[in-house]
């Protein structure tokens, strides 16, 4: 009856984690894209670190910042992991579920400046290649992570669990770490300048 065999039926799960990867790389380069606008709108010798953090939505977070005329301006970053330590690392393990992504598992190669995952639990996530600069992982749990290659410059990882992490060629320049956990930390080829 038929010449070729008919096609086998996509997934629903693939489906789910394709979209679910697009939609979140469309989201972080929007946010980063509107935190860069945003941020040159002030001082730059304005410290931001901790002016004022509050959830605006689910997944964003608001730093409140004031500009040379006294005028708030809302700093807002992408934060994938809402108001849960555990929902981002769910949220990849779904992603990954769907299959085989280009060039690695999700979320490496991401780019994802001035995201927030503040105390997020990112134990062994595979990161390799990201750009994760100006992030705030501070307090996050990144034991056991590949981030082989990632961008972290001016990142926040104050009080970081990196515990037997893989930092091999990966950009620290300008990085906050105190606190931070290194034991077992594999840092040959990073750049810790700055």
């Amino acid at each position: 009856m038929w010449k070729t065999a008919l096609p086998e039926p996509v997934r629903g799960t693939t489906v789910d984690g394709r979209l679910g990867d697009a939609f979140f790389d469309l989201t972080a380069i929007v946010h980063s894209k509107l935190y860069e606008y945003q941020r040159q709108k002030l001082d730059s010798s304005l410290n931001l670190h901790e002016i004022e953090a509050n959830q605006r939505r689910r997944y964003q977070m608001v730093r409140l910042a004031k500009d040379e005329q006294g005028q708030d301006i809302a700093l807002i970053q992408f934060a994938p992991s809402g108001g849960s330590p555990d929902y981002f690392r769910n949220y990849c393990h779904r992603i990954n579920a769907a299959g085989r992504r280009f060039p690695d598992s999700f979320p490496s190669h991401v780019e994802a400046k001035f995201i927030y995952l503040r105390e997020a639990k990112l134990i062994g996530l595979y990161l390799r290649g990201a750009d994760l600069s100006r992030a705030d992982l501070s307090r996050a749990d990144l034991s056991r992570a590949d981030l082989r290659g990632t961008d972290l410059s001016r990142a926040n990882l104050r009080g970081t669990d990196l515990s037997g992490a893989d930092l091999r060629g990966t950009d620290l320049s300008r990085v906050n770490l105190r606190g931070a956990d290194l034991r077992g930390t594999d840092l040959s080829r990073a750049n810790l300048r700055g």
